[in-house]
């Protein structure tokens, strides 16, 4: 039996590191991807709101990508989940 995925350009979210000047975002893919990709994350509050939003952007054939989400500190407090644009979120 062979599978294949029907999500080849899966990304996951791996870490949200409080920085100085907002939260540090790291994301991966699956290596060897020779495309350049950007992807969008997104902070949501309590109510499933939208507050905040950071680019992350993988180069041509690296498999881990970073940005940042420059945000006040007081508006980090707000901060309930962090998510990706279009991947499905555990």
């Amino acid at each position: 039996v062979w599978a294949a995925s029907d999500r080849p350009s899966l990304i996951g979210l791996t870490g949200a590191d409080n920085q100085v000047d907002g939260f540090e975002l790291t994301a991966i893919r699956a290596p060897g991807d020779p495309t350049p990709a950007q992807v969008t994350a997104g902070a949501f509050d309590d109510k499933g709101r939208r507050i905040a939003d950071a680019t992350l952007t993988f180069s041509p054939g690296e498999a881990t990508a970073t940005g940042t989400m420059a945000v006040p500190f007081e508006l980090r407090n707000d901060f309930a989940s962090i998510a990706l644009d279009g991947q499905r979120q555990a």
